[in-house]
């Protein structure tokens, strides 16, 4: 065996040996080229796989950073071995993503791909009770999470030292200046093909496509790159199952489950799984459907039954409208219009498509593909009923951003502007799947919160809860037939209720505490960074001044970004494509402050900081403005403008620095380890609130002129 490893360390050595020199010509022929390449690849790369690792397995859509960290921590250990690694490794990039795939294949196949692993205590998945949760859950769910973390980041170094290397062949703000450009193609590429709705076959189609000019002037690493790609289409087709369709919107993967016509309802109906996880039924509510099967017919009881709660329904909004089977009942109970809004472009089409009511070419029926939140904040139109779908989703939006597709609906402000869109007597009905009761208490409380008029009533049919409030509660009947109401078993349980707010979006944490199993996973994953550091790096190097500079800004930039994308998305909406223009802004204010100073030379540290404090401390007040319900002026240029400008000033700190700086290497490595301890600080909002990352950043910034002034000082 262990001959068989020589042998094989030596063909591997060999590999990249023989590789090393045509790397080398192209960083001597085409240096401004092959920087934005490999910026543009590296930056795509990294969404690829961040958004690919939550389709594959629902704990990351849970513990949502896991694989962006893993990132920062390859790309960070690869910025550094630029300057003392001459051999680039990046044969190794497609083997090892070969080596990831296989390995997410086979395990989509055995107990682990199929399970909905949670390792978090603190946070539901689609409101499953707490107490099926155990500590077998925790140790699952964080050693396949740690041990995808690692491989993650091995695959990422080198694409960070082939970037490195080429970056330190120009002038340092030069370099910069075309790894932020690099950047921003990437994303816009990544863009492009989540918008056609493509898979993940084509993502990382595109990935190797990007490693190929780097790749196919050597015959060794190209065969080994073909071979590689063999193995990542067979693995993938791994991941498929027999009887289902899979759809990869640009937020998460759909799959259509198709019916079984040997098996008994409801297995004969079509089913919608969001991320692995159960979304919806398409459920036939005519009368012939109904008559046939009783399995149908409570269905279509319990999405009837908002409609006999306050007579005629008028008109009507639906929020989370899905395939339509909301819209569908609004139709069946004599609605006037339906507005059905539904933020993913997916699942509406399967609904227009396979519906067998077809709700949606019903011409009372407007369809409508944005974020509730938005939509209810940008409509003058009032409504006679507001019904809130099954939004159980509990997804990431995708990279870098921690906002889900649920949290901004599911908070108080959420709730009191659907009230504000409702007419004199209209009512807001909530349906939701309670199957723990402290998630239907926090339900209760946030809606006898919204509207103090009068108390909510809650409704229990078909095994589905229905929480009613709004002007119209005065014409609602004090019984109804075949409906239980279970008002009373909130009613005095929700004082308690930790509400969700736009501050604490948790609505799935059921109370604000500190999270000590995602406390746990990040000790492991802090232990893991720092071994794969020393081994590579060693540790003493990230302990200088001039190094501490870049990674107390990395991750105060972290925070900050990560707040404004929070804050706008609110502002224009949490959709796909807000949140990618959000970046690509973010990166944009980083580039703009470099050209700065590639003009006018580096700017005053003094300077810089001041600046940066004020923006932040204008951003924090803007913030609580907000969250206090005062009105903030002229908000779609306020926002932006109070969001960003901190990233402008923290760029033209990085970029002075980065002019001092003896390795452009060292500085990237250190900045995106600083992003690491930035995205592992992020997680404090879990107690806190958003509001806290700008204290942090504020915190993190001071450290940042702390060293600046020590790295300035004469020796």
């Amino acid at each position: 065996m262990r001959d068989a490893y020589r042998r094989w360390r030596a063909w591997w050595d060999e590999v990249h040996a023989g590789h090393a020199g045509f790397i080398e010509a192209i960083a001597n022929r085409w240096p401004r080229a092959a920087v934005l390449v490999a910026s543009a690849l590296t930056l795509y790369v990294e969404m690829v796989m961040v958004r690919w690792h939550a389709t594959c397995f629902h704990a990351f859509a849970i513990f949502k950073n896991v694989s962006l960290l893993s990132c920062f921590l390859g790309l960070g250990v690869g910025y550094g071995l630029a300057g003392e690694r001459k051999r680039v490794a990046i044969a190794s990039f497609l083997p090892l993503l070969a080596l990831q795939t296989a390995m997410f294949g086979i395990l989509s196949n055995t107990a682990l791909g199929k399970a909905k692993i949670n390792p978090v205590a603190e946070q539901l998945i689609m409101a499953r009770k707490g107490s099926a949760w155990s500590w077998l859950d925790a140790v699952d769910g964080d050693g396949f999470l740690a041990a995808v973390f690692i491989l993650n980041a091995m695959m990422f170094v080198s694409l960070g030292h082939l970037a490195g290397r080429f970056v330190e062949r120009l002038p340092k703000l030069q370099s910069y200046s075309l790894n932020l450009l690099g950047s921003l193609i990437g994303i816009g590429v990544f863009y492009l093909l989540s918008l056609a709705w493509t898979r993940p076959e084509v993502w990382i189609g595109v990935a190797a496509l990007g490693t190929a000019p780097f790749l196919v002037g050597h015959r060794r690493t190209a065969a080994l790159a073909a071979t590689s790609m063999a193995v990542v289409l067979t693995a993938l087709g791994l991941m498929g199952r027999y009887r289902e369709v899979r759809y990869y919107s640009p937020y998460q993967v759909i799959t259509l489950r198709l019916p079984d016509p040997a098996e008994p309802a409801p297995t004969t109906t079509m089913t919608i799984e969001v991320n692995h996880a159960f979304y919806q039924r398409i459920v036939d509510g005519s009368p012939r459907a109904v008559a046939q099967s009783p399995y149908t017919a409570r269905q279509v009881r319990y999405y009837d039954l908002p409609y006999r709660l306050g007579g005629s329904p008028g008109d009507v909004l639906v929020v989370g409208a899905g395939t339509g089977n909301d819209v569908a009942a609004a139709l069946r109970n004599g609605a006037r219009s339906v507005t059905a809004v539904e933020i993913d472009p997916v699942i509406i089409d399967l609904g227009k498509r396979l519906h067998p009511e077809r709700p949606f070419q019903d011409p009372r029926t407007k369809a409508v593909v944005n974020d509730a939140r938005t939509f209810l904040r940008q409509t003058d139109k009032r409504f006679d009923t507001v019904i809130y779908g099954l939004l159980d989703s509990h997804t990431n939006l995708g990279a870098m951003t921690n906002v889900r597709l649920d949290s901004f609906v599911y908070t108080v402000e959420g709730f009191r502007e659907a009230i504000n869109r409702l007419r004199n007597e209209g009512l807001l009905v909530v349906s939701y799947l309670v199957l723990d009761s402290a998630q239907g208490d926090k339900l209760y409380a946030m809606l006898a919160r919204v509207y103090r008029d009068r108390s909510p009533r809650v409704f229990r049919s078909s095994g589905g809860t229905v929480f009613v409030t709004g002007p119209g509660l005065g014409r609602t009947p004090p019984r109804l037939d075949g409906v239980d109401e279970v008002t009373d078993q909130f009613r005095h349980l929700s004082a308690d209720a930790e509400v969700a707010t736009d501050d604490w979006p948790f609505f799935y944490m059921q109370r604000r505490t500190y999270p000590v199993t995602y406390a746990v996973m990040i000790l492991i994953l802090l232990s893991l960074s720092a071994w794969f550091v020393r081994r590579h790096l060693g540790l003493p190097r990230l302990s200088t001044s001039a190094n501490g500079v870049f990674l107390f800004l990395g991750a105060g930039f972290m925070l900050i970004e990560t707040k404004a994308v929070t804050e706008l998305g609110l502002v224009f909406g949490n959709t796909w494509s807000v949140i990618a223009v959000a970046v690509s802004s973010i990166l944009l204010m980083g580039f703009l402050a470099n050209q700065w100073i590639l003009r006018g030379g580096p700017v005053r540290n003094g300077v810089s900081f001041a600046l940066l404090a004020v923006t932040l401390l204008l951003g924090l007040l803007v913030t609580r403005m907000s969250m206090s319900g005062a009105a903030v002026p002229a908000p779609k240029v306020i926002m932006p403008l109070v969001l960003t400008l901190p990233l402008f000033f923290a760029g033209l700190v990085f970029s002075s620095e980065v002019g001092r700086h003896s390795s452009i290497g060292d500085a990237l490595s250190a900045n995106l380890f600083g992003a690491m301890l930035g995205g592992f600080l992020e997680y404090n909002s879990m107690y806190w609130g958003f509001s806290s990352l700008y204290p942090l950043g504020i915190f993190l910034c001071a450290r940042t002129a702390r060293h600046a002034r020590v790295a300035a000082a004469p020796a």
